[in-house]
């Protein structure tokens, strides 16, 4: 008996020490954010703006952070209808209804004061999904989303504030 409480407390210990946070740089991509765990996957995929160069890491099959970019050569709309439309692509492709939504700027740093979209989003599937959108530039304008789809928002608190406040560009 003694070992069985000593190795239940050895696991809720080791469980709320929470994942290995790590950097992760991308000179493609000219950034830096912290990412949970060290087995990153890469990937590029066409989307409908071009290229889509992805990255995440799956903590487990209900946790997954990740940053993806795509460059738009010649805006034809202002930016913040831009952001507004790929968050409401976003919302669709997941078929996820809204939280909150809000302008936000990137900085301190390289490209300090890039206008940005924060929101939340729920799925049918019970996951809440964080995304912070980036456009930096003015043509071309390289837009970076960052994302985080956890089991419960309000549990990965300190999780989610700290991927979203690590991500900087790097020059």
């Amino acid at each position: 008996m003694k070992h069985a409480l000593a190795l239940l407390f050895f696991v809720a210990a080791l469980s709320a020490c929470g994942p290995d946070w790590r950097e992760y740089r991308s000179e493609a991509g000219n950034y830096a954010v912290q990412l949970p765990g060290t087995r990153t996957m890469e990937r590029d995929e066409q989307g409908r703006a071009g290229v889509v160069h992805i990255i995440h890491v799956e903590v487990d099959t209900t946790t997954a952070y990740g940053v993806s970019w795509f460059e738009i050569a010649t805006p034809v709309k202002p930016v913040a209808q831009m952001l507004q439309d790929i968050q409401a692509d976003v919302l669709r492709d997941l078929k996820a209804t809204l939280g909150q939504a809000g302008e936000i700027q990137l900085g301190p740093g390289p490209g300090e004061g890039a206008p940005g979209r924060a929101f939340t989003a729920h799925t049918a599937n019970g996951l809440d999904i964080a995304i912070q959108l980036y456009a930096v530039g003015s043509g071309p304008v390289r837009v970076y989303q960052l994302v985080a789809a956890v089991p419960d928002a309000k549990r990965a608190e300190a999780d989610l504030a700290k991927f979203f406040a690590s991500f900087k560009l790097l020059k």
